[in-house]
């Protein structure tokens, strides 16, 4: 199973790039851009921060991402990301607790699907508890209605689905669909 969920991503990426949802998300204007035109220097720190993580660094990814919130605090998508690298450093409490304030705020289909993500990371690789798969399926279902193209969300969902017991075979559908 978690062989065939490591091949989900780049199936699923793979589609999409040659999807019409691929053209529009091109199209987009990117996080990193709209931060760096408020504060260059915030800007620099969320590539250092995503660096961090891409190199599996989470917790250096973390304190980069909270030294981007200290210049630039409303900025939603270093919210986000932190508590993703919260929740792979060991910390999956604290990023639904970061996730669960951001909404107060913030309910977009973004931090709808983060907190969906971090809902289903179960720990050490196990299945989430039955209570977090529930509140990601309803979460990444909403974010879906408001973002049925994106490839994030889309792939999210196809992860929320594999990670239900038992599996949300029509959620998953709805995930590949989108990408046909």
């Amino acid at each position: 199973m978690d062989r065939a969920r490591g091949l989900v991503a780049p199936v699923l990426a793979l589609l999409f790039l040659v999807s019409p949802a691929g053209a529009r998300a091109a199209s987009h204007a990117d996080p990193e851009s709209l931060l760096t035109a408020r504060d260059p220097m915030a800007g620099r720190l969320l590539l250092d921060a995503d660096s961090a993580m891409a190199h599996e660094d989470y917790r250096g990814a973390a304190e980069l991402y909270a030294r981007v919130l200290q210049r630039v605090p409303d900025f939603g998508t270093a919210t986000r990301r932190m508590a993703w690298a919260q929740a792979m450093a060991g910390n999956r409490p604290y990023a639904i607790e970061i996730l669960d304030a951001l909404m107060a705020t913030d309910s977009s289909a973004w931090t709808r699907t983060a907190l969906a993500r971090v809902l289903i990371l179960g720990p050490a690789n196990a299945y989430p508890p039955p209570g977090d798969a529930a509140a990601a399926n309803a979460l990444v279902r909403d974010a879906l209605a408001e973002e049925p193209n994106e490839l994030w969300v889309l792939e999210v969902a196809f992860n929320v689905g594999t990670s239900s017991q038992p599996q949300d075979t029509s959620l998953m559908r709805t995930a590949v669909n989108a990408y046909l």
